[in-house]
């Protein structure tokens, strides 16, 4: 696991000077302390810089909470509740509404960041059934697209949700994660910690 001076996940960046980069450390950490990482799950207070989430606390640019996006909130949120850091995820909860920056937070984002939260679900109606369907997408639309993100409201959403993607997706659900984090990201730990805390979910 790539890790910068204070624990913290890194990944390569070949586009960046620099090319360890912090710019994804947010949802790194979430998906590390989903999957069981203490040492992840202790590190998830220092990402959240009055109430708003960053990419990474320290580094230049990425502790700027106005660049966070979607794809960072949505698994560090679900990482903050599924190790019992469920007073930040409330903290977060507060802060986002319909938006994070530039990105909109659908129906099922939505019902995602309210169980993080233990919140009765406002949008329950709707948001289990865009859940359901943004499982459909992810499997006969757009197959190819990361999973982190669903993967992680379906692993809060519960069981039933996560043995629901990994039926449907064509051909094997691990290859997403394998393609992803194994090619230039260089996190294979990462993968492998993900791929064993869906599994648990398949017995």
């Amino acid at each position: 696991m790539i890790r910068d001076a204070n624990g913290i996940i890194m990944q390569y960046d070949p586009s960046n000077p620099n090319p360890v980069s912090g710019g994804d450390s947010a949802a790194r950490t979430g998906l590390a302390a989903l999957s069981g990482s203490a040492q992840d799950a202790a590190l998830l207070h220092l990402f959240v810089i009055d109430k708003l989430l960053v990419r990474h606390p320290f580094e230049a640019g990425s502790n700027d909470p106005t660049n966070t996006s979607r794809d960072q909130l949505v698994p560090f949120i679900a990482g903050c509740k599924l190790s019992g850091n469920v007073e930040l995820a409330k903290k977060l909860r507060q802060s986002y509404g319909w938006r994070i920056n530039n990105d909109v937070l659908d129906p099922g984002v939505q019902l995602h960041m309210d169980l993080c939260s233990n919140r009765t679900p406002i949008l329950s109606l709707l948001g289990y059934p865009w859940l359901i369907l943004s499982i459909l997408w992810a499997c006969y639309i757009a197959p190819d697209h990361e999973l982190n993100q669903l993967m992680s409201q379906c692993l809060v959403a519960g069981r039933f949700y996560v043995r629901l993607l990994c039926r449907l997706y064509p051909g094997d659900w691990k290859s997403n994660f394998t393609t992803y984090f194994n090619g230039w990201r260089d996190l294979p730990d990462l993968c492998d910690m993900i791929i064993k805390r869906v599994e648990q979910e398949l017995k």
